[in-house]
């Protein structure tokens, strides 16, 4: 699978294959949020879409992460994790709204404990 760049997504559209406004909006969130994260400003970001983000890095294939795209589907690592918007191929969900993540985390731990999200955190 060959990584997304602008240079691919030009010869794509060059073929007639434009990016939905959806896409554009996609990646310009993304790289928004990425920028926010990796800053001293990273509170800024709302705390659930934060800890989703924190998780989705968690998560994410090691071989993705070393080649800098994902095998599966071509998404531009780590860049993509910072969208509201699902990959096409099993390798993420779309970021929930607050309660649905609460949910989801009481659901996948242990529900009498406090949410303590810490241990997505990369460190």
């Amino acid at each position: 699978m060959e990584k997304m760049t602008l240079g691919r997504v030009w010869r794509e559209m060059r073929r007639g294959k434009f990016p939905s406004v959806k896409d554009v909006w996609a990646y310009a969130t993304g790289h928004y949020r990425k920028t926010l994260f990796y800053s001293p400003f990273d509170r800024l970001i709302r705390s659930h879409i934060r800890d989703q983000i924190q998780h989705r890095l968690f998560t994410m294939d090691r071989q993705c992460r070393e080649q800098g795209y994902c095998k599966l589907c071509g998404c531009d690592v780590p860049a993509m994790q910072f969208s509201s918007k699902s990959c096409d191929k099993p390798c993420y969900p779309p970021l929930m709204g607050k309660k649905k993540w609460r949910d989801y985390v009481s659901k996948m731990y242990d529900s009498s404990k406090k949410h303590d999200l810490s241990k997505f955190y990369i460190t």
